[in-house]
C-alpha cells in the first residue's frame, strides 16, 4: 500500500477536465488498495466532489497562487512521503523541484508541447506524440524524465457496450466543457428550431451543463419546452450519451479521446490555450472538422454546418474506417502501471504506414478524395502558389471551407507520385447565362512538382471528363494575368475564346 497526493485545480475558466483525469487514477489506485488525496485550491460549492476520494482544499477562497509558498503548504500538508501526480498548469519546476525534494516520486501530466519539467514521469497524451518530430522535440526538453506519451496514455473512463436498440432519431451531444458558456449552444438550438419546427423532431440533443458553466439557465429553459432536448449534468451521464451518439459538438479538450473510442463524428472547437492540437494528429484518431472558439459564435454557420452533415452523415462517418489509432480505454491502467514498476506491458494498436522501397521508376495513380482529405484541400488551396492563380486570392477559413465542402458538387480526385500526393484536380458543372459548362481546375499540393508530372495528371483528368460523357463543353477559366497557364494551355489543346 502506498500514499498517493494528487496537486490538481477546477474553476470557470479552466474548466474541470484536469480534476477529472486525477481523480480517474485516483479511483484505480483505491481500487488497487493505495491511499489517495487530492489536493484542490478552494471548495466549490456548485461542483459535485465525490466521496470516494479523499479531497482537502489548500485555501479558504480564490488566491494568487506563489509556486513556492503553495509548494510550502503542500509539503505541509503531506507530512508522510509518498508519490505525488501534479496536473496544474500554473505549478511549473520551481514547485516541482521542492516537492519533489520531499516524497518518493513526482509525475506531472501536462498538454503543452514546449514544456520542461524536475518530474520523474512526464504523461502527456496529446495525438501530437503519435509524430515521431514531436517526441524528440519533448525528448530534448526533459532528457532525463521518464516519458508516457500520445493517445495510449489518455485518461478516459471504461468503454461501456452500445445498445443496439436505439430510436432513429439523429443524436446530437453538445458538450464545451465543464466551466464552458453555454450561450453560443443555445442559439445554435434556437436557430435550429427556427428553421424548420417539424425537421427538429428528427433530433434529439443532449447538451451537457457543466457545473461551473455559464448561461445554464437558457439550456433549461429549452429542455422544458421541448422533449427531445435533453440538459445532462451527471459526469457519468456524458460518456453514456457521447456512445449512443451520431455526432459530438464541442470542445477539442479530452472528449477527443471518448469520442474516438466509440468512433463518434465530431465538430471541435479550440476553447482554451491548453488545446494544442495539430491537425494532421488528430485525423490519426479520426478527427477532421477543428475550428476557433469565436466560429462557435456564429450561430447561423454551426446550424448549417451540423444539418449539411447530418445530410451527408453515411459518408462522412465512413472517414473513421481509414484512421490510424486505435483508441482503447487502458490509458490508466498503462499509467499506473508505469508508476509502480510494473513490467508487464498493455500493448496498443497503431496502423503505422509502411514505407515502401524506392524503384527506380516512378509510379503514380489516381483515386477520388473523400472527407479525410478535407483539410489537405484547404491548405493546398491557401498556399499562395495556388492563391495567386485563382480567381479568388483571398484565404479561406476553416469554417466556410466546411461549409463549401459538404455543399459542393465537384468531382474531385488525388494525383500521386510514389505513394505522395502531389496534385489535386477536379471538374463540376457551372452556367453562365443560362448555359452550361463542365469547368475543370486544379491545385499544386508540392511546390516541387515537375512540369511533365502536371501534365501527365491533366491528361488523366481530360481522360476522365471524357468518359464520362457530358453533353456540354469543358471552358477552362484563366486569369488575364497568369501568363504561364497561358501558355501552358496549348499543351492541353486548350482553344482561347476570349482575350
Amino acid at each position: 500500500m502506498k500514499n498517493f497526493y494528487f496537486r490538481t485545480n477546477l474553476g470557470k475558466k479552466i474548466g474541470i477536465g484536469n480534476y477529472m483525469r486525477v481523480y480517474r487514477i485516483a479511483s484505480l489506485l483505491k481500487k488497487q488498495g493505495h491511499v489517495c488525496t487530492i489536493f484542490v485550491d478552494y471548495f466549490l460549492k456548485n461542483f459535485n466532489f465525490d466521496s470516494n476520494v479523499s479531497i482537502k482544499f489548500l485555501y479558504s477562497g480564490p488566491e494568487k497562487i506563489s509556486e513556492i509558498d503553495d509548494a510550502n503548504l503542500f509539503i505541509y500538508q503531506t507530512p508522510r512521503k509518498g508519490i505525488v501526480i501534479l496536473d496544474d498548469y500554473r505549478l511549473k519546476e520551481k514547485w516541482q523541484t521542492k516537492v519533489k525534494s520531499h516524497h518518493n516520486k513526482l509525475v506531472v501530466i501536462d498538454d503543452f508541447l514546449n514544456s520542461s519539467h524536475a518530474t520523474d514521469i512526464l504523461i502527456n497524451s496529446k495525438p501530437i506524440f503519435l509524430n515521431e518530430k514531436s517526441v524528440n522535440l519533448i525528448k530534448a526538453k526533459n532528457p532525463n524524465t521518464k516519458l508516457l506519451l500520445g493517445p495510449k496514455y489518455c485518461i478516459i473512463d471504461k468503454k461501456i457496450e452500445k445498445n443496439k436498440k436505439l430510436k432513429k432519431k439523429f443524436k446530437i451531444v453538445f458538450y464545451i466543457g465543464g466551466g464552458g458558456d453555454l450561450l453560443p449552444i443555445y442559439n445554435i438550438l434556437n436557430y435550429l428550431i427556427s428553421l424548420n419546427r417539424s425537421n427538429f423532431n428528427n433530433f434529439h440533443i443532449y447538451v451537457v451543463v457543466g457545473s461551473l458553466a455559464t448561461n445554464k439557465e437558457k439550456i433549461l429553459i429549452l429542455s422544458k419546452k421541448f422533449k427531445n432536448i435533453e440538459a445532462i449534468y451527471s459526469q457519468n451521464e456524458i460518456y453514456k450519451k457521447i456512445n449512443h451518439s451520431n455526432l459530438f459538438v464541442g470542445s477539442a479538450g479530452i472528449s477527443i479521446f471518448e469520442t474516438a473510442l466509440y468512433k463518434i463524428p465530431t465538430i471541435l472547437f479550440k476553447t482554451s490555450n491548453n488545446q494544442e492540437v495539430d491537425l494532421d494528429s488528430l485525423e490519426k484518431i479520426g478527427h477532421y472538422l477543428l475550428l476557433n472558439l469565436k466560429d462557435l459564435y456564429k450561430y447561423k454557420q454551426i446550424t448549417k454546418l451540423i444539418l449539411l452533415i447530418h445530410k451527408k452523415f453515411s459518408s462522412f462517418k465512413e472517414i473513421f474506417k481509414s484512421s490510424n489509432f486505435s483508441l482503447d480505454d487502458k490509458g490508466c491502467e498503462r499509467i499506473v502501471s508505469e508508476i509502480l514498476g510494473n513490467k508487464k506491458k498493455i500493448k496498443t494498436k497503431y496502423n503505422k504506414k509502411k514505407e515502401k522501397l524506392k524503384t527506380k521508376k516512378d509510379k503514380y495513380s489516381v483515386s477520388k478524395i473523400n472527407t479525410k482529405y478535407v483539410n489537405k484541400y484547404l491548405l493546398s488551396r491557401n498556399l499562395k502558389m495556388n492563391r495567386i492563380n485563382s480567381i479568388n486570392s483571398e484565404k479561406i477559413d476553416n469554417l466556410n471551407h466546411y461549409l463549401w465542402w459538404f455543399n459542393n458538387k465537384r468531382m474531385s480526385y488525388i494525383f500521386r507520385k510514389n505513394n505522395n500526393d502531389i496534385i489535386f484536380f477536379y471538374h463540376e458543372i457551372i452556367k453562365i447565362k443560362n448555359l452550361s459548362f463542365i469547368k475543370p481546375g486544379w491545385c499544386l499540393i508540392d511546390n516541387k512538382v515537375l512540369f511533365l508530372d502536371i501534365l501527365r495528371a491533366l491528361k488523366i483528368q481530360e481522360k476522365i471528363i471524357n468518359r464520362q460523357n457530358y453533353p456540354i463543353p469543358n471552358l477552362g477559366i484563366i486569369k488575364k494575368d497568369n501568363v504561364s497557364m497561358i501558355k501552358f494551355a496549348k499543351n492541353l489543346n486548350w482553344e482561347k475564346i476570349h482575350s
